[in-house]
């Protein structure tokens, strides 16, 4: 709810190169968002989108930045590259929650494609936090 406050408010169209992370795969709005915004349109009371000039997916897909944080699951990463883009997805474990070797052991033998594996592992962290 938090993410999509923000989106409402108005913030990403004054800040439009601000972007923030959101753990745990967009915290479910990679899949609940299409749906929140339809229901938002068509809302009894008319409550719309907020100041928001554009669509609730555009600031998802153009302000935030995802990671897989206790999601160690195929399907679910797939749909989060399909849906976000490969440049706004990065591994992570989410320590002290969840087991490191757990996450490595699934990660590490993703088959992906070429250069994808590297630029969701480590690239776009480094990219993103300006790491040399």
């Amino acid at each position: 709810m938090h993410a999509i406050r923000l989106m409402m408010s108005g913030l990403f169209d004054r800040y439009p190169n601000l972007n923030l992370v959101l753990g745990h795969l967009g915290e479910g709005l990679v899949h609940m968002l299409p749906r929140t915004q339809h229901r938002l349109y068509r809302q009894r009371f008319g409550c719309g989108l907020g100041k928001a000039e554009k669509p609730l997916m555009h600031y998802l897909q153009n302000n935030f930045i995802v990671t897989t944080s206790g999601h160690f699951n195929t399907h679910s990463l797939n749909n989060a590259i399909e849906v976000m883009g490969a440049d706004r997805v990065m591994f992570s474990v989410d320590y002290p929650y969840e087991d490191i070797h757990q996450a490595c052991d699934w990660f590490d033998p993703l088959e992906l494609e070429a250069g994808l594996k590297e630029k969701i592992a480590w690239g776009n962290a480094s990219r993103v936090f300006n790491i040399k």
